[in-house]
């Protein structure tokens, strides 16, 4: 979905337009947003069964601050 909307995407907005289109087609996903320390950094993805999908390994060391469902 973020590769038709002609502007910068990141990781916000790939997975939330990842999640519309998911509910939109009637499956869910659960959206989450995170933070890690050393150095910040802040990320967005979308979970299935609590598993983070199409993302790396790294996406575990997340704490997630926004879960939606």
């Amino acid at each position: 979905m973020a590769r038709c909307i002609p502007a910068n995407v990141a990781c916000f907005e790939e997975s939330t337009s990842a999640a519309v289109a998911l509910a939109l087609s009637g499956r869910h996903a659960g959206w989450r947003h995170g933070i890690v320390s050393d150095p910040v950094r802040m990320h967005a993805w979308i979970e299935v069964d609590g598993q983070p999908v199409g993302e790396p390994p790294s996406t575990r060391r997340y704490t997630p601050l926004i879960r939606l469902p």
